[in-house]
């Protein structure tokens, strides 16, 4: 897959990060349709909204996802995670918001065998919920603590 030109850099690249990888133009790419899709959003989201907008944030936490799932590459996904969470922390995103990419941020440090800097993750996620008073049967805080306790257990 070559990177269309529709993905040209934004005005705003020169202060954000590109979302476009080395690697993307491997041909062993895993659907390359997704990836130049959610690429072509955030930078149009980001031309049209604002480097800064929660809607772009939105958009590098999914292609932090396709980056540790489908093209499994950690450091990449680390990067689009870490410029979401710089966004919602930026513009006070709600806290359940901001654990969840947390979290997502601490599955990327597992997958790269981080476990300290995942487990402090997941820790930092936990009190944003806990602060937050999110109810404790909520899906994500139960995700949260599962992940801590096997990371305490490993």
């Amino acid at each position: 897959m070559t990177v269309s030109t529709a993905l040209a850099p934004s005005q705003h690249e020169r202060r954000t990060p590109t979302p476009v990888e080395e690697s993307d133009n491997d041909a062993g790419v895993l659907n390359p349709v997704v990836l130049e899709a959610v690429m072509g959003d955030l930078c149009r989201f980001r031309d049209e909204l604002g480097p800064d907008h929660i809607k772009v944030a939105d958009t590098w936490n999914s292609l932090g996802l396709i980056r540790l799932h489908m093209q499994h590459n950690g450091p990449a996904a680390i990067k689009c995670h870490q410029e979401a969470l710089k966004i919602y922390q930026k513009n006070g995103a709600p806290a359940l918001l901001q654990s969840v990419t947390l979290s997502d941020l601490a599955g990327c440090y597992e997958r790269t065998q981080e476990a300290e800097k995942a487990l402090q993750l997941y820790q930092d996620a936990n009190e944003l919920l806990l602060v937050s008073e999110t109810s404790p049967s909520h899906r994500v805080v139960q995700s949260i603590a599962r992940a801590i306790a096997r990371l305490k257990r490993e």
